[in-house]
């Protein structure tokens, strides 16, 4: 079912959607809904607060144009598609949209400062729950760093200055293959189209995205990279074996 799929994220406490998930919801081309995106009539102020054009990298390691989303620029873009099917994917859009933005303002209220007593008791289980579930994982990584010792040394020499790895080293480093390792976390539903990992791998602290500047003197482009956490690499490697 559509509703079951994830059409939105949030990303830098906003919640948005990109280019690629609507061309895979709504049955189109990408390449026409970049095109739908240009060709919108609204206002320059509008396409700079509701439409971000960045790059991705395809399965074949090509930087790749899309767009990302705010659910203003959503709404906007998805005015011009109709059809019983295209109304039943706007309605599940909206409805993701509105439920991400609720559950964005839990997450960010503690739950002493949540007046309504079962919202309250609700966000104070949540968040001991989170703290067992980082203290185990925790505990699990240590144990893992002390039964793989000889592999830790090889570990920190390619482990960045920031702590975080390139998935083209974390692939070597359990003995898969760049592409082949995306394509079996996009299979697990792990990472997006586009191979970056769903908001909850990035708030649960598994992964992060960086923007890094590519291309030449002449033409430049911003690229989301994805890079891992020692506690993402524990991850991976748990959920590969399993």
């Amino acid at each position: 079912m559509i509703t079951e799929q994830q059409l939105v994220f949030i990303d830098n406490g906003r919640v948005l959607t990109d280019s690629l998930t609507v061309a895979d919801v709504f049955g189109k081309d990408h390449a026409k809904v970049l095109r739908d995106i240009r060709e919108l009539d609204c206002s320059e102020e509008f396409n700079e607060s509701n439409f971000g054009l960045i790059s991705y990298e395809d399965s074949r390691g090509r930087a790749k144009p899309k767009y990302v989303l705010t659910q203003d620029g959503f709404t906007f873009l998805a005015m011009g598609y109709t059809g019983r099917e295209a109304a039943r994917f706007k309605e599940a859009y909206i409805r993701q949209f509105n439920h991400m933005r609720q559950q964005l303002q839990q997450l960010s209220t503690p739950s002493y400062a949540i007046d309504d007593p079962i919202a309250r008791a609700k966000r104070w289980i949540q968040e001991r729950e989170e703290t067992e579930r980082i203290e185990t994982e925790r505990l699990l990584l240590a144990e893992k760093v002390t039964e793989q010792a000889p592999k830790v040394e090889a570990f920190d020499t390619f482990i960045s200055a920031d702590g975080l790895q390139t998935m083209g080293d974390v692939a070597k480093s359990l003995g898969w293959g760049r592409n082949r390792l995306y394509a079996e976390l996009r299979a697990r539903d792990v990472l997006m189209n586009g191979n970056k990992p769903y908001q909850r791998f990035v708030s649960g602290g598994y992964f992060t995205v960086k923007q890094t500047v590519k291309g030449s003197d002449e033409v430049k482009f911003t690229l989301p990279v994805t890079m891992v956490t020692a506690k993402g690499v524990a991850y991976i490697e748990r959920l590969l074996a399993s």
